[in-house]
């Protein structure tokens, strides 16, 4: 990695170390061709910027490798998302015509950065109404889907550095998430993600709801520590005698959720009853998944009483997204609701990395493969 004469050496050392840890986290899921795709662009991109060069406070090597690593680690995307993401700043910024990264790079990468250049250009100071429409235009403009998923991980990156933008475009910034791209992730089954965009947005759009919700989760955590330990006890000890190899998860929903739920309903904190959920993680293999989700569900459900009526069953029909899982509410001692959700590892992952997680598992193998996957993932979009 040359990078003498264009950079102290302190910030040297500090882009080295960034790239290790993106090489770090690619290594385990790329072939050596996708490996030298990264190196390439990563060798492109710092001979592009300059050291004076920052975005929010961050330099912009730094933050574009950060980028990439949030696609790799969060949400499982290909070697050639991780160079877009990489190159996307610093072409804007510098004017680095497309050509050249044609040449430099590789034509895939130039393709993915000119769609993401045209989403980047539209006014999405929208408001709720017109959010539809909106999310319809960039789906419009959009012929690989990985775009959207760069973008979505763009946006997710500086939500979580909100510090460091500036009040007024704090604002739009919240108000484009949640209008565009959360609902977009909901769409590609990006759950966490999603969950974690509305999250971020009610706190900077609706603060003293957000603020209120958290200070009185806060005041119940000792509470709801002990009965989620206390609820998870048995079901491991008899899934584990059943010769489970399971993990189980207590976390609290979203505070945008229980927002969403009190003002539907039309209810006081206090009223909402699920206010956390247990998740069930087993693992199986394949053939035996449906089978052993529903003997965890026959576990569960001999030491808590179900509602029918909550039983979702996502396994026999899984969501357009690819989402599967089983959930039930239960009532534990006290009167107290809790949502169960059971899932194998493999649903697992792709609840939290959406369709990008599936050609992991349909056993894709190359980047041919994946774009044939990526045509049919299209359909789940429009």
């Amino acid at each position: 990695m040359e990078t003498a004469g264009r950079y102290s050496e302190p910030l040297q050392k500090q882009l080295l170390n960034q790239y290790r840890g993106l090489v770090r986290v690619c290594r385990g899921e790329y072939d050596s061709s996708s490996m030298a795709l990264v190196k390439r662009s990563f060798e492109f991109l710092i001979c592009q910027c300059r050291e004076e060069q920052h975005i929010h406070g961050d330099h912009i090597v730094l933050h574009a490798t950060r980028l990439a690593r949030l696609t790799v680690r969060e949400l499982g995307l290909d070697a050639l998302s991780v160079s877009a993401a990489l190159l996307m700043h610093c072409t804007a910024v510098n004017r680095v015509s497309l050509i050249t990264v044609r040449k430099e790079v590789g034509e895939r990468t130039a393709s993915i950065l000119e769609e993401l250049m045209k989403i980047s250009s539209l006014d999405i100071s929208t408001t709720e109404g017109q959010a539809e429409n909106m999310r319809n235009l960039i789906l419009t403009l959009v012929t690989d889907f990985r775009v959207i998923l760069i973008k979505i991980a763009e946006r997710l990156f500086l939500m979580r550095h909100m510090e460091r933008i500036e009040e007024k475009d704090q604002f739009s910034l919240a108000t484009e998430a949640r209008s565009i791209y959360s609902p977009l992730s909901h769409r590609l089954g990006l759950y966490n993600v999603m969950l974690e965009m509305e999250d971020i947005s009610m706190s900077v759009l609706e603060k003293d709801a957000y603020e209120m919700i958290e200070e009185k989760l806060r005041a119940s955590t000792q509470r709801r520590n002990r009965m989620i330990r206390e609820f998870i006890q048995p079901i491991r000890e008899d899934l584990e005698k059943e010769k489970f190899q399971v993990e189980i998860r207590g976390r609290l929903k979203a505070i945008s959720s229980i927002w969403r739920k009190m003002r539907s309903q039309k209810i006081d904190f206090e009223e909402v009853y699920d206010k956390f959920a247990i998740r069930v993680i087993i693992d199986t293999p394949p053939r035996k998944e449906k089978a052993d989700c529903w003997r965890a569900y026959s576990i569960i459900t001999d030491h808590y009483q179900p509602n029918p009526e909550r039983l979702r069953d996502w396994i026999s029909a899984p969501k357009s997204n690819g989402y599967e899982a089983l959930h039930t509410t239960v009532v534990v001692p006290g009167g107290d609701w809790v949502e169960v959700q059971i899932r194998t590892r493999r649903m697992n992952e792709i609840a939290e990395k959406g369709l990008a997680a599936h050609w992991k598992y349909k056993g894709i193998k190359g980047q041919a493969g994946i774009d044939q996957w990526i045509e049919k993932v299209r359909d789940t979009l429009e």
